[in-house]
């Protein structure tokens, strides 16, 4: 435990005498030896029987309902008056509400402080203030004795807590010492018989084949059917807590009971106010598309009930994605600075990174640090490395590069593969004073067991490179099992870019398609069929015509005429290929979608856009609907604008998908950012048809519309006449009225009438 958490036990419990009656002195002498202060003994030992008032009582009875009706923060309210009385009740509740940050800033050392002084009264509540203590130290939430801790459970056991006979035997089952094993299944069975179905769920893992205790197949059958029995029919009946449990046993997937659309359903039915937990975890399977298709929209509802009930890990989930994301970074910041305030280390460390993208490399960096600094201080794992890697950007900020590389390194050498993948990159990209030296950052990044990232290096440093200096970068690459640097090399030595044989290009290529990597595939399909000059372009050229005419045996003839061109290479024929079999019976959806996306990967996409608004229009079911839209961001990420258009018009009105206004506005601002005179006219006309626009966001609207207008985006140029008319108080006007004005009363030509209108509205 800390200092200070020993102080504060110095300060609340009586010294213990050896000589007083108690812990038999042999086991006293034991805790002792281990390491166990004196004071600490005092929840061990008999105690003091508290009378609890009536009035306390009542008290006490208010506060507990309100935390089950989740209004956590009435009910610590109260439960600090009574433990400022010290009531033990008081100090068991508010020691709970700040373990979990329930209605009150989260402190793991003031609820263990509290835990240490009911556990050390006798009362109702003091087994489950020993239970929580001992779950805390095994935890790691506060430094302590894991001897203490067990016999703190094997105390709150003894007095019956089934609770505490369920974790004491779970610990226990776990020791290298057979009568420890023994007497841990002794107290599973005692919880088990008495109807804890986490114990039956125990013993069945620990009877199961690779289980802690002699296998027993048949028992370990029979205990997880009456805990499963049971976990049923109290979920059926309106058990919420049960309903998570049964939620967190089928939501294993590296079980053979996993059952996410049953898992989930369960976890709906658990995540109520009062189960904040529950919530949590259902907002942030939603949120990540964990079992169940990724929904953001209702994934935010739950979190920010969540948050709204005081849990810091919501409101940290949230904040992340949104930064990460890039769907909502300023209210993602703020959502992580209220989590980091609550003591969630996670969320400070977040937070602070997040500052550090903010103001890049030095710009002001002190509130990031100081928000590394306090994630460190609460044993984030990584705050540390943050803090030397932030030095490295920054060297004012904290302690010169050479200090921050010797940090890093001994935190790396003592095993942390953090601050080993941090040094690797380090070396790899350079940092002030802190020259390039990829053979360190590959000693780094091979330690770390991260080989991926070293072929990865060497491939991307071939990339700058030209001439042999690329080739030698590729093979190293290569060698390292990276595919796109053995196809690289290949193909560069067959081209005559590289020194080598023709048979030696041909094993690398072969190499990287034996990988399923598609260009080296093709390089090897046109070496194969070694066509004549135009060959491909001729087959081509028939399989467009044949699938064209749509009948059985042409449809059929084309498309072999299209995959004979496409294996030497023409993309053209791939993608007209994969269009044909999404869009022409018979259908192949998902052979289709992969030769579209090959084509794209290789830069052609506009058959992808087209087809996947083909089928959005089309009203597909779920998966052809899916394919649809991962087309699409194929697209968008290849750069194209017109996807991004085409995909935010689809959630804006439905097309094919469910509406999302979120989603259409984001993607419709992706496509306006780059240039897409559509985008910026739906938008336009947006802003210009809510009746709460700002001035400021009308000037935009109006800004919009003249950028696509000059483009000579079709109807853009008379929605800007429109709305000049209608800011002139002309009434039922509308594109086509505008137009016919705009000949008969403006002659100036087209671009000097833009700015013209631009100036009377913005003006």
């Amino acid at each position: 435990m800390t200092t200070q958490f020993r102080i504060k036990l110095a300060s609340t419990l009586l010294l213990i005498f050896l000589g007083a009656c108690g812990l038999p002195s042999e086991k006293r002498h034991g805790l002792v030896e281990a390491g166990v202060a004196a004071s600490e003994l005092q929840m061990l030992e008999p105690a003091r029987q508290y009378r609890l008032s009536a009035a306390s009582e009542a008290l006490r009875d208010e506060a507990q309902r309100l935390w089950d009706e989740g209004h956590f923060d009435q009910a610590s309210m109260i439960w600090t008056e009574l433990a400022r009385n010290g009531v033990p009740h008081g100090q068991y509740g508010l020691a709970r509400a700040l373990r979990l940050g329930r209605g009150i800033t989260q402190d793991a050392q003031r609820a263990a402080a509290l835990f240490a002084e009911s556990a050390s009264i006798s009362s109702s509540v003091r087994a489950g203030a020993q239970h929580n203590l001992a779950d805390m130290i095994l935890t790691g939430e506060i430094d302590g004795n894991d001897q203490l801790a067990t016999e703190l459970l094997r105390a709150a056991a003894d007095t019956g807590r089934i609770e505490a006979l369920r974790d004491l035997g779970l610990l226990l089952i776990q020791s290298d010492a057979v009568e420890m094993r023994l007497e841990g299944q002794e107290n599973l069975n005692r919880a088990a018989d008495r109807g804890d179905t986490r114990a039956m769920l125990g013993l069945s893992d620990a009877l199961g084949d690779n289980g802690r205790l002699p296998s027993s197949p048949a028992q370990a059958q029979q205990w997880q059917a009456r805990a499963l029995s049971a976990l049923q029919t109290r979920a059926a009946a309106g058990d919420a807590d049960a309903a998570y449990e049964l939620a967190d046993f089928y939501l294993d997937p590296q079980s053979d009971h996993y059952r996410p659309t049953e898992g989930l359903r369960l976890l709906r039915q658990a995540a109520t106010p009062a189960r904040v937990y529950a919530l949590t975890r259902l907002g942030g399977a939603l949120l990540q598309g964990l079992h169940v298709e990724r929904n953001r929209v209702e994934a935010d509802r739950y979190l920010l009930e969540a948050k709204s009930l005081g849990d810091a890990r919501a409101a940290r989930l949230l904040g992340d994605d949104m930064i990460a994301t890039g769907r909502d970074p300023v209210t993602g910041a703020q959502h992580l600075r209220w989590a980091a305030e609550r003591g969630d280390a996670t969320a400070m460390a977040l937070l602070g990174r997040s500052i550090l993208a903010e103001h890049p490399p030095h710009g002001e960096t002190s509130e990031a640090a100081a928000w590394l600094e306090r994630a460190e201080s609460a044993g984030h794992p990584s705050a540390a490395e943050d803090l030397a890697y932030l030095s490295l950007e920054t060297p004012a900020s904290r302690y010169p590069a050479e200090e921050a590389i010797s940090r890093l390194r001994g935190y790396a050498e003592s095993g942390d593969r953090n601050a080993m993948l941090t040094l690797a990159r380090t070396y790899r990209d350079g940092a002030p004073d802190v020259a390039v030296d990829r053979e360190a950052a590959e000693r780094w990044f091979d330690q770390a067991g991260d080989t991926e990232s070293i072929a990865a290096m060497w491939f991307s440093a071939g990339q700058n490179a030209s001439g042999e200096a690329a080739a030698a970068l590729y093979r190293k690459a290569a060698v390292r099992g990276h595919v796109a640097g053995a196809a690289a090399l290949g193909r560069g030595i067959i081209d005559g870019d590289f020194a080598g044989t023709q048979s030696e290009g041909e094993d690398w290529l072969r190499e990287a398609a034996n990988r399923g990597h598609q260009s080296a595939q093709a390089a090897l399909a046109r070496l194969a069929e070694t066509a004549e000059d135009g060959a491909a372009e001729e087959l081509t050229k028939q399989g467009l015509r044949l699938i064209s005419e749509e009948s059985g045996h042409a449809l059929e003839r084309g498309r072999d005429q299209l995959a004979r061109a496409s294996r030497t290479g023409d993309l053209s024929a791939t993608a007209a290929l994969g269009q044909s079999l999404i869009l022409q019976a018979p259908h192949d959806l998902d052979r289709g979608y992969d030769l579209l996306a090959q084509a794209s990967e290789e830069g052609r996409t506009s058959e992808s856009i087209e087809t996947a608004w083909s089928i959005l229009s089309a009203t597909p079911d779920a998966h052809a609907a899916g394919l649809a839209v991962s087309l699409l961001h194929r697209a968008i990420e290849a750069g194209e604008r017109s996807a991004a258009y085409r995909l935010g018009i689809a959630y804006r009105d439905g097309i094919g998908i469910s509406a999302d206004a979120d989603a259409a506005s984001w993607y419709l601002e992706q496509a306006a950012d780059r240039g897409h005179g559509g985008a910026m006219s739906a938008i336009a006309r947006t802003i210009l048809a809510d009746a709460t626009s700002s001035d400021e966001e009308i000037h935009r609207a109006i800004a919009l519309l003249a950028d696509a207008a000059r483009q000579g985006h079709e109807g853009a140029f008379g929605h800007l006449a429109e709305t000049y008319l209608r800011f002139s108080g002309v009434d039922h006007v509308d594109r086509e009225v505008a137009e016919s004005w705009l000949r008969d009363n403006l002659e100036a030509p087209r671009d000097t009438t833009i700015q013209t209108l631009v100036d009377l509205m913005t003006n």
